[in-house]
């Protein structure tokens, strides 16, 4: 036994040098200051005013997405025994797809998805859309404004479970939530761009502009997804703005990250908890499933609006594409059930919500432009150059099993030195707001009483910005 923790003590020592090494070819750049770019028409006007707004399923959208649902063409049985592997299940589709024309409630689901205030500000020449959630703070808690992040293919309602259980206060925490919950620039109800450039660290500037509106000098972000490479550009150019970043899809990009997972697998035990290890190691496991189930990424990265234009005319070509796309993201392994066992992990209302406002607002194609935005690093270099851009700014995970990508604490310090909390949880994927809303909120409640520790009071409400 004490053979094998000198080997461990060894290799990490040996990981440590070779991972400082690397990154040391990397050093910390000075990010130049990046410019505000108007994503509107030329000739539109600019306007500051919030403007109060509503989810509206008219009648004309309804009946004609039935009659397009109702005049389908025959689907094309799934092989047998393949259920979702090759793609959406054939029957599971003709099921999801009656359901959604004949018995989904849009009237009723409308007024749900308006429980909470809505609006709408122009930001940088696009129409921003966002819920604004105020606590009832009956005890005069400090009110802390929390920025919220959602990815693809959901929208801001994402988070409608997580609101619930944060607008309840707790005892053991002297502050309550102020919750900013937009769509993402082309998701959902917030206008898209028709230039060229929309990354991440582009919409990281709209954001922080959309809080700069609503009187927020600074604050608190999750994020998830592609909202957590938002999240992040926002922590690196803006690190005075962001009181603290918690995420339920953490990672680490930097060289010095990368060397460590490669050698890692050398001896896990140097850089994880052998009950973890598996959701990192062997590393072709994991590169054989990136090979066979990314093909949407890349398709998303490369040729967004040939796949946009097809999903936004076809509720069955959304639906297919979006199912499996779901069914991975929760568990993969149900690839293999015939019903993805999507019932099991989501009120089913939640994803025919969410498919309904991508449908009902056409945004289908304007949001996986946003893949190529962000991953058009040869075209943009900056992309990068932020995403292996160390921040200060106090960070915070939490790790479902099922997420796409796995990395213990000592990654994702290479790129978040200020760690403050990690949790590791053995239930939940990747949508978690859906999935998981109670965890994910008590992981929000609780780093975020941390990071109040850790940034003094002093530093909270001295020289805020304006």
């Amino acid at each position: 036994m004490a053979g094998k923790r000198k080997n461990k003590t060894s290799f990490r020592a040996v990981l440590e040098v070779a991972s400082n090494l690397v990154g040391s070819f990397f050093p910390q750049r000075h990010l130049p200051r990046v410019p505000e770019r108007w994503w509107g028409d030329e000739h539109r006007e600019r306007d500051t005013r919030i403007r109060p707004f509503r989810v509206e399923f008219s009648d004309e959208m309804i009946t004609d997405l039935r009659a397009r649902i109702h005049n389908r063409r025959n689907i094309t049985h799934a092989l047998r025994g393949a259920a979702h592997a090759y793609g959406t299940n054939a029957d599971y589709l003709n099921h999801f797809l009656d359901f959604w024309a004949n018995d989904y409630d849009f009237k009723k689901r409308e007024d749900w998805l308006n429980r909470f205030p809505q609006y709408v500000t122009n930001i940088q020449g696009l129409d921003i859309h966002f819920m604004h959630i105020r606590p009832p703070n009956p005890h005069q808690k400090l009110v802390l404004p929390l920025l919220m992040l959602h990815g693809w293919p959901v929208t801001a309602f994402e988070f409608v479970h997580v609101i619930d259980n944060l607008l309840s206060e707790r005892e053991d925490c002297d502050f309550v939530f102020e919750m900013i919950v937009p769509d993402l620039p082309g998701y959902g109800y917030s206008e898209g761009t028709s230039k060229i450039g929309l990354s991440q660290y582009q919409m990281a500037i709209i954001m922080k502009n959309l809080m700069r509106r609503l009187g927020k000098p600074r604050f608190y972000i999750h994020a998830g997804d592609i909202g957590q490479f938002v999240a992040d550009s926002m922590a690196v150019l803006f690190p005075d703005r962001v009181l603290g970043l918690h995420t339920n899809f953490a990672f680490s990009l930097r060289p010095e990250t990368l060397v460590k997972y490669v050698l890692g697998q050398l001896y896990p035990s140097a850089v994880e908890e052998p009950r973890y290890q598996n959701r990192m190691y062997p590393l072709a496991d994991f590169a054989r499933f990136y090979a066979e189930n990314t093909g949407y990424l890349h398709l998303h990265a490369s040729r967004p609006d040939n796949v946009g234009h097809g999903l936004e005319d076809s509720p069955v070509a959304q639906a297919s594409w979006l199912i499996q796309n779901i069914i991975l993201a929760t568990r993969p392994r149900d690839l293999l059930v015939p019903n993805g066992n999507l019932p099991q992990h989501y009120h089913m209302s939640d994803l025919f919500d969410s498919f309904t406002v991508y449908w009902a607002a056409q945004c289908m194609a304007t949001s996986i432009r946003s893949y190529a935005e962000t991953l058009a690093w040869f075209q943009d270099p900056l992309t990068a150059v932020i995403l292996m851009t160390p921040t200060r700014v106090p960070f915070a995970a939490i790790r479902f099993r099922h997420e796409l990508i796995y990395q213990p604490d000592s990654f994702l310090r290479d790129k978040y030195p200020n760690l403050v909390q990690a949790l590791t949880m053995d239930f939940g994927g990747h949508f978690a707001g859906y999935e998981e809303p109670a965890a994910l909120a008590d992981s929000i409640w609780t780093a975020v009483k941390k990071m109040e520790a850790f940034t003094t009071r002093k530093d909270i409400t001295e020289g805020l910005l304006v």
